[in-house]
C-alpha cells in the first residue's frame, strides 16, 4: 500500500514518489522542479516503449526535418502506425479463403463509422474484379419501359448518402458453443457501420414504370 506522499499509475502500478520539497509551500522553485519530473516521468510510463527523444520538452525527430512531398500518396493510405488495424479471417472456420468470412477490428476503430477498408466481407465466390465500363443493369419483365443501364447512366441519377449499420446473421455464431476465440474481432467482427452512397432502387424502378401485377 502506497502511503500518502506517493501517488499509483493506474497502468503499471509503479510507485512515483513525491519530492520532499514539496511539502515546504516556500519553495515555489522545488515545487516546479518537481512538477516538471513528474511529468516527463508519467509521459514515460505511459508511452512505453516510445523514444526518449521525442518526449517533452525535446522536440521530435518529425519535427526537425521536412515531411514528405505532398501528393506522395495521391490515394491516402493509413498510416504505417496502423498496420496492424486490419481485417482478419479465422483460417480453420472455412475449407478455403474464396468463401469465407473477414472481420472488422471493432476494438482499433474510434467512431461509429468503420472505414471502408476495414468493413468485414462475406463471401461465398470470392471478390469478382469488376470493369465499370462493362457493367450492365438490365430491368426487364413487368415493367413498362425495360431499360440496360450503364454506370455512367445510373450515375446521372440524383443520389443519397445513408449511415447503415449492418450485421452479418451469423455475428458471434463461433461464440455459441462455447468460448472460441477471445478476441472483440473474432467474437463480433461480422458487422460494421458505413457510409454509403447511391441510387435508391426507387428511382429506377419509378423510371421504368412497374405494372401493378409485378408489385
Amino acid at each position: 500500500m502506497a502511503d500518502d506522499k506517493s501517488i499509483i499509475d493506474n497502468e503499471t502500478n509503479n510507485e512515483v514518489p513525491f519530492s520532499g520539497a514539496l511539502e515546504n509551500k516556500a519553495s515555489e522553485n522545488s515545487r516546479r522542479k518537481f512538477l516538471g519530473q513528474a511529468a516527463v516521468t508519467s509521459a514515460v510510463i505511459v508511452a512505453g516503449s516510445a523514444s526518449a527523444g521525442n518526449l517533452p520538452p525535446d522536440v521530435p525527430n518529425w519535427s526537425r526535418t521536412l515531411g514528405k512531398p505532398v501528393n506522395t500518396n495521391p490515394y491516402g493510405v493509413p498510416s504505417k502506425y496502423e498496420e496492424d488495424v486490419v481485417r482478419k479471417r479465422v483460417p480453420w472456420l472455412t475449407p478455403d479463403s474464396i468463401a469465407s468470412i473477414s472481420f472488422t477490428p471493432l476494438a482499433e476503430i474510434n467512431g461509429m463509422i468503420s472505414p471502408n477498408g476495414l468493413a468485414f466481407e462475406r463471401d461465398h465466390g470470392g471478390v469478382p474484379t469488376i470493369d465499370p465500363k462493362d457493367h450492365r443493369l438490365m430491368i426487364h419483365g413487368l415493367v413498362d419501359k425495360p431499360l440496360i443501364l450503364t454506370m455512367e447512366d445510373i450515375k446521372r441519377y440524383p443520389n443519397v448518402s445513408r449511415i447503415h449499420f449492418i450485421e452479418c446473421p451469423a455475428n458471434s455464431a463461433m461464440e455459441w458453443k462455447g468460448p472460441q476465440v477471445g478476441r472483440l474481432q473474432f467474437t463480433h467482427g461480422m458487422t460494421n457501420c458505413c457510409e454509403w452512397t447511391g441510387v435508391p432502387l426507387k428511382t429506377i424502378l419509378e423510371e421504368v414504370g412497374v405494372k401493378p401485377e409485378g408489385k
